[in-house]
C-alpha cells in the first residue's frame, strides 16, 4: 500500500532523541518510503526541562533534510510538527509561534507522562480545544489512567480529542498489555491515527507496512485506509475532521 501518512516521527537530525545525524535520517526515510509512506510529519520533542527543539532550528533541519531527499531522489514529503509535552502555559507558546503545530495546521500533538492522572489529560483537552486547536493525544496506549476505563476514553473523544497509537503497540511488539488495550480501542472505533513514533532505523523504526497489513487483515482494508491515509490527510489539509 502506497500513500500512507506518518504524523508522529522523530526524523529530523540532531534535535532530540531521534535521528542523530543526516545519515540516520536518510536511513529512516528510506525505510518509511519502502513501507509505503508518502508523507511524514516530523515531530521533534518540545518538553520544557528536558528537550526543546527550537522553532528556527527545526526549520533549518527540515531544509537540510529536503536537500538530502532531493539528492537521493526520494519521492517522499516531510512536513514540520512537534510532539509537545503538556504544561499549563504551553498553549501560549503555540499561539506565539514558538512551537510548530502539525503541518502548520490547527492540530497539535500532545504528550503526557504515563503516570499522569486523568484530570490532567481532560484539562489539557478542554483547554486546547477551547483555544481553537484540535488535540491529538500521542501514543494513548501509554497512559495508565485510561486502561480498563473506556468511559474516560469516550469522554476525551467527546471533548474533541483525537487518539494516536504507535504501530509497534498495535502489532504487539510493545507488549501484550498495550495490545489488549488497543484492541478495545479499535473495537470502539476510538483510534484516529496509527503512526510510527520512529526514532531510529534499528529499534524504534519508521516502517508502517507490517502494521498496515495487520490492521487490514484484522479490521478490514477500509478501516486501515481511513486510519493510515484518510484521517491524517485532514491534518495535512488543515480541515476539521469528521473522525
Amino acid at each position: 500500500m502506497k500513500g500512507l501518512i506518518d504524523i508522529h516521527c522523530h526524523i529530523l537530525p540532531d534535535l532530540d532523541d531521534g535521528a542523530k545525524n543526516m545519515e540516520e535520517a536518510l536511513k529512516m526515510l528510506k525505510m518509511s518510503y519502502e513501507s509505503g509512506v508518502s508523507t511524514i510529519v516530523a515531530t521533534p520533542h518540545f518538553h520544557i526541562g528536558r528537550v526543546i527543539a527550537e522553532y528556527e532550528k527545526c526549520n533549518s533541519a527540515l531544509e537540510k533534510l529536503k536537500l538530502a531527499i532531493e539528492r537521493e531522489k526520494l519521492d517522499i514529503e516531510v512536513l514540520l510538527g512537534s510532539e509537545i509535552y503538556y504544561t499549563n502555559d504551553i498553549l501560549k507558546k503555540v499561539s506565539n509561534n514558538e512551537i510548530h503545530t502539525l503541518a502548520a495546521s490547527k492540530y497539535i500533538l500532545l504528550e503526557f507522562s504515563p503516570w499522569d492522572e486523568y484530570g490532567k489529560l481532560l484539562q489539557a483537552v478542554n483547554e486546547t480545544y477551547s483555544s481553537g486547536y484540535i488535540p491529538v493525544l500521542a501514543h494513548i496506549e501509554r497512559y495508565a489512567c485510561l486502561h480498563d476505563n473506556m468511559k474516560r476514553v469516550d469522554e476525551l473523544y467527546e471533548r474533541g480529542a483525537l487518539l494516536q497509537v504507535n504501530a509497534k503497540s498495535v502489532t504487539g511488539d510493545n507488549g501484550r498489555k498495550n495490545q489488549r488495550f488497543i484492541k478495545k480501542l479499535m473495537k470502539n472505533r476510538a483510534i484516529s491515527f496509527i503512526a510510527s513514533d520512529g526514532h531510529d532505523s534499528i529499534n524504534r523504526v519508521t516502517s508502517l507496512n507490517k502494521c498496515f497489513q495487520y490492521v487490514s487483515k484484522k479490521y478490514g482494508g477500509d478501516t486501515a485506509e481511513k486510519i493510515f491515509c484518510d484521517n491524517p490527510r485532514y491534518i495535512i489539509e488543515n480541515r476539521q475532521s469528521p473522525m
